[in-house]
């Protein structure tokens, strides 16, 4: 990342914003070997033998491991770990500092959430770099005038309504 060291302090505890499921894990364990404390690893308990073999996304999100630490998640009973979340998860959410990967393979969807998850330009921040051409791209995209459209409307909406 080319920041300022103050720059690089900001985005410390920004979540991780990744394009696969993958990324996500190695970022999230490399994080919980980083923390330096032992990692208790619970199996979850599996009625029926099907759902042995079954995958996290075919178990509506359930782990078959839950990795444990000390210092690595929120007061609460932590189902997953969270330093990172695909870019798909994130839609809809507004973060208050993301750092972003968007990948290699060209996808102007997946550009645009992460360019839009947080209030501010400030508040974002790229590893790696993403190219200009990408974001020049978005610009060009045939769906952009709908979505302007769109977000107008609800605006005048939300006007309307107080909302």
């Amino acid at each position: 990342m080319k920041l300022t060291v103050r720059e690089k302090d900001h985005f410390k505890n920004a979540i991780r914003l990744f394009p696969t499921k993958e990324d996500v894990a190695a970022y999230n364990h490399e994080k919980l070997e980083k923390l330096g404390y032992p990692v208790a690893r619970v199996m979850s308990s599996n009625n029926r033998q099907t759902s042995e073999h079954a995958s996290t996304d075919d178990a509506k999100g359930l782990q078959k491991i839950v990795l444990l630490s000390k210092e690595s998640r929120r007061k609460q009973f932590p189902l997953i770990l969270c330093w990172a979340i695909t870019v798909h998860k994130s839609q809809g959410l507004t973060l208050d500092q993301a750092v972003v990967d968007t990948g290699a393979k060209e996808s102007l969807g997946l550009t645009f959430v992460a360019l839009s998850r947080t209030r501010r330009l400030s508040d974002l921040a790229f590893h790696p770099m993403l190219r200009f051409e990408r974001i020049y791209k978005i610009g060009e995209c045939k769906a952009l005038p709908e979505r302007r459209r769109e977000e107008e409307r609800l605006q005048e909406l939300s006007q309307h309504f107080r909302v």
